[in-house]
């Protein structure tokens, strides 16, 4: 099992200061801060490269867009992950680009917005991962959200664990499953009282353990199929219990 950390911009200096400590075995980073072509953000992050493995966790593909990707995005996104290296990419199963209106220009709603678990969401969200990965040439990883608000399920519908795991049996993508993110879905789903909220989680167990049926895709290193992170701190204000997981972030 490998611990990692979350490296964000007040911890910097700490950390490379410090001489490479054996209990970390990786560092994340948010994708778009490096975005740009140098400057100081950049060097940071190729200081921490040279002690510790990266992983990209992106908040800004909108993988779950029905407008598509953005091209900008996807190029600036390449461009790190062919200088950095990195252990793994991950974003997020969320929409945010959309026009305004019927035939307006797209926008980004700079948040993770919910997607609709169906199967027209499903076919958009598996064309955008594959996507990524044929432009990226490696697995990509695909964190479920916390969401403050459901879609009106229609009729064909999927359980949230289904599908995911139609998601990576479809797409050959992997799962980086957010344990505290369960926990706040169920709570904000109604499930208020615990154990109520963990045993309505547990339905996500089948899906961490899916593995894809789909060609693999080109890679220098194996990838596990799944990946858990487990949040360190509260979120919507109730505390959040520690519990073992493959890969633990924090903080975000």
């Amino acid at each position: 099992m490998t611990t990692g950390i979350g490296w964000r911009q007040p911890h910097y200096r700490e950390l490379l200061e410090r001489r490479p400590l054996p209990d970390i075995g990786f560092i994340e980073v948010h994708s778009e801060n490096f975005f740009a072509d140098g400057g100081a953000a950049l060097a940071v992050l190729d200081q921490g490269r040279a002690q510790y493995p990266v992983s990209l966790h992106g908040v800004g593909l909108g993988l779950g867009s029905a407008a598509g990707l953005d091209d900008w995005h996807l190029d600036r996104l390449a461009a790190l992950v062919q200088r950095v290296d990195p252990v793994r990419v991950s974003d997020h199963a969320s929409f945010a680009r959309a026009p305004l209106a019927a035939g307006g220009p797209v926008v980004h709603g700079t948040d993770l917005l919910p997607i609709a678990f169906t199967p027209a969401a499903l076919d958009i969200l598996v064309a955008n991962v594959q996507r990524v990965q044929e432009r990226l040439r490696r697995p990509l990883l695909v964190e479920n959200i916390s969401a403050y608000l459901q879609w009106r399920s229609p009729p064909d519908a999927l359980p949230e664990a289904e599908f995911f795991n139609a998601l990576v049996r479809r797409s050959g993508c992997q799962l980086l499953l957010d344990v505290n993110n369960l926990v706040v879905n169920a709570v904000n789903a109604g499930a208020s009282r615990w154990p109520r909220p963990a045993n309505s989680s547990m339905g996500w167990m089948p899906a961490a353990s899916a593995r894809s049926t789909s060609p693999a895709m080109p890679t220098r290193r194996a990838w596990p199929s799944t990946t858990m992170a487990a949040a360190c701190g509260p979120r919507c204000g109730r505390p959040t219990p520690m519990r073992r997981a493959g890969s633990a972030r924090c903080p975000r």
